[in-house]
């Protein structure tokens, strides 16, 4: 019994897919603009609170679940080329996101309790 391979065909060759950055991009993005609403605004303004605490913890775990999702999706091809710093980078800003959240938390309460 033989086999009968073609040994005259290469392997197929593709090119190395590196691991998105449009994550890191949102969250970056999104706690700017959350620390420049709180360094900016005043901080009697519950809308503006509202909108920084939605953008920080929200959109930073958002962008960090968008970078572990791809991640993983990426390593299913043999020429994916991930990137271990991207994703500490998210959880960094994810961390970093609850806690300007909590600043913003902290106005948004101030707010109700000084209209009680």
């Amino acid at each position: 019994m033989s086999l009968d391979a073609d040994y005259s065909t290469g392997v197929v060759t593709g090119t190395p897919k590196n691991a998105s950055k449009l994550p890191l991009l949102l969250s970056i993005i999104s706690t700017v603009i959350s620390v420049a609403i709180y360094a900016l605004f005043p901080h009697d303004g519950l809308i503006m609170s509202v909108v920084g605490y939605l953008l920080t913890p929200i959109g930073a775990t958002l962008a960090l679940a968008l970078g572990q999702t791809l991640d993983v999706s990426g390593r299913r091809s043999v020429w994916y080329s991930p990137s271990k710093g991207l994703i500490t980078a998210l959880k960094i800003f994810a961390i970093l996101g609850f806690v300007i959240g909590g600043l913003h938390m902290w106005d948004i309460a101030t707010i109700i309790a000084a209209s009680s």
